[in-house]
């Protein structure tokens, strides 16, 4: 009973942080949208200055709704259920680098290692992917390094960057709700990537960890991906019918 008590008063006092946080966060963005509408109202703007007011208003709006949106997403992080399909990891990868591209400032990206395949859900994936290149980016230039682990039934995919790294006491913190050990690591965002990231992998039955670089990693913070991998399907030997076609042909 004591044991049960103290842990629901921990559950509860972290909850009680957590929703602490994650209104200070709201109450940034909430502030501009409130700041600008205001100033629109009140004040004669000339029209560059009026459409600037305009862009800023639709930046916060659709930062806040990110906000929310990622909220939601860890706050359910437990109970999710991923739909999977095979999916080249290749692809993914490729996907997710494409998909950070067009980004302002974004990581050069190169992406090296053999393929597998994997059941994902790609969108999730490619969502985690995306989110480690760009913050991998936020440090420096990132690069994207994939290789199969030896025992055939997992896959690896390493994203380094070329910042100042993380230091060892910090490397699980760094999974915390709204923890941001650096802010140029995060690109302005919340401390919601890493969570959403390692709660998506563990939905998928993967994991996620921050460890030392090795031969072939850039030298700052190295964060490693864990996926299971589908066995390669044996070839089939072609019937009958299917050898008599490729003797006439």
């Amino acid at each position: 009973m004591e044991g049960a008590e103290h842990r629901a008063e921990e559950a509860a006092d972290r909850l009680g942080r957590f929703l602490s946080d994650a209104s200070h966060e709201l109450r940034t963005p909430l502030a501009a949208v409130s700041a600008g509408s205001e100033r629109l109202i009140r004040e004669p703007l000339e029209d560059e200055e009026r459409d600037r007011v305009l862009v800023q208003l639709v930046r916060e709006t659709r930062r806040a709704a990110r906000l929310v949106d990622d909220l939601l997403l860890v706050s359910r992080l437990g109970e999710l259920t991923v739909e999977t399909a095979p999916r080249s990891l290749r692809t993914l990868l490729q996907d997710a680098a494409d998909r950070v591209a067009p980004r302002r400032d974004a990581p050069v990206v190169s992406v090296s290692g053999g393929d597998a395949v994997v059941a994902v859900d790609a969108g999730r994936i490619e969502q985690v992917l995306a989110n480690l290149i760009a913050n991998a980016g936020a440090a420096g230039a990132g690069r994207v390094h994939r290789h199969a682990v030896p025992d055939g039934d997992e896959v690896e995919v390493r994203v380094s960057d070329d910042g100042p790294g993380i230091p060892v006491a910090s490397r699980e913190a760094v999974f915390d709700r709204l923890v941001r050990l650096d802010r140029s690591r995060s690109a302005g965002g919340a401390g919601l990537g890493l969570p959403i990231a390692r709660g998506l992998l563990v939905a998928h039955g993967g994991s996620l960890r921050c460890v030392d670089a090795e031969e072939g990693d850039l030298p700052g913070a190295v964060l490693l991906v864990r996926l299971p991998r589908l066995p390669e399907a044996p070839a089939r030997r072609p019937n009958r019918d299917e050898r008599h076609a490729l003797a006439l042909a």
